[in-house]
């Protein structure tokens, strides 16, 4: 079984880290960003300067978003259990200078095992069909969607942008991840 897994705010907390520097750089309030739930993408509408922001500290800020709890022994035990464990990621150019290198730096300075790495995907439904992903675990529900048109199963990681939904299994911690899992029946 081949599980696809989403990084930021997946197995990271970048929008912690992403939405406090932001702030910081261009004196806009964080908690008006926090309590009305801005994704990224409506920080893209609402701040026309978020790409330069984004292009200039994301190489620098990224590599130090905290890791979620359990990720490590987690992703080590879904190995152990036989899953391939695949990181697809929506990170590219026009956020990072090299999304691939900063994604595996990250990866390897956690000592997270993977056996593949995929970045610049942004339509996640139909990278996981080609690529026979059985499973997708991300905290976008617009991935989960697409990838819920092709049969994919899916697991929400939560955050307070996704809240709003009830449309997939939810999962508020790896650990959490680890029992779902375990309980899905692939046949």
């Amino acid at each position: 079984m081949k599980i696809g897994i989403d990084i930021d705010d997946t197995i990271t907390d970048s929008y912690d880290i992403i939405t406090s520097t932001f702030c910081h750089v261009y004196n806009v309030n964080k908690y008006d960003i926090i309590n009305n739930k801005l994704s990224y993408e409506a920080l893209k509408k609402i701040f026309p300067f978020y790409f330069d922001f984004t292009k200039k500290a994301f190489m620098e800020i990224i590599p130090h978003a905290r890791l979620k709890n359990h990720v490590c022994e987690v992703i080590n035990e879904l190995h152990n259990l036989g899953y391939t464990i695949e990181f697809v990621t929506a990170r590219n150019n026009t956020e990072y200078d090299n999304p691939y290198q900063i994604s595996l730096n990250y990866l390897k300075k956690h000592n997270i095992y993977f056996d593949h790495l995929y970045v610049g995907v942004h339509d996640k439904g139909v990278f996981c069909k080609e690529n026979n992903i059985d499973i997708l675990i991300d905290d976008s529900k617009e991935n989960l969607e697409l990838a819920n048109k092709y049969g994919i199963k899916t697991i929400l990681f939560n955050n307070i942008f996704n809240e709003d939904t009830t449309k997939f299994t939810r999962a508020f911690s790896w650990l959490e991840i680890l029992n779902i899992l375990k309980k899905i029946d692939f046949n």
